[in-house]
């Protein structure tokens, strides 16, 4: 049976427990790609869930500072309206 993670510090744990960090760093480039796709589609929706998702499951170990800034930037982008 799958068990509902409700706090986010208790999902990343489980997600780390059983997704490695190489099957982390693919997902999150490919989250990264999509959540760019999405913006230029005009999917706000869609990108915002990309990138937030991104940011909860890169792994801050994989030097993916510049991945990470890039969500973090569209994603202030996405909240001010200029997206």
């Amino acid at each position: 049976m799958r068990q509902l993670v409700e706090d986010d510090a208790a999902r990343k744990r489980y997600r780390g427990s059983i997704v490695g960090k190489a099957e982390r760093t693919m997902a999150a480039e490919t989250l990264l790609k999509q959540g760019e796709m999405a913006m230029f589609r005009k999917d706000r929706k869609q990108a915002d869930e990309c990138f937030r998702r991104l940011l909860e499951i890169d792994p801050a170990e994989s030097g993916s500072h510049d991945r990470i800034e890039r969500a973090q930037l569209a994603l202030l982008q996405l909240e001010d309206g200029n997206a």
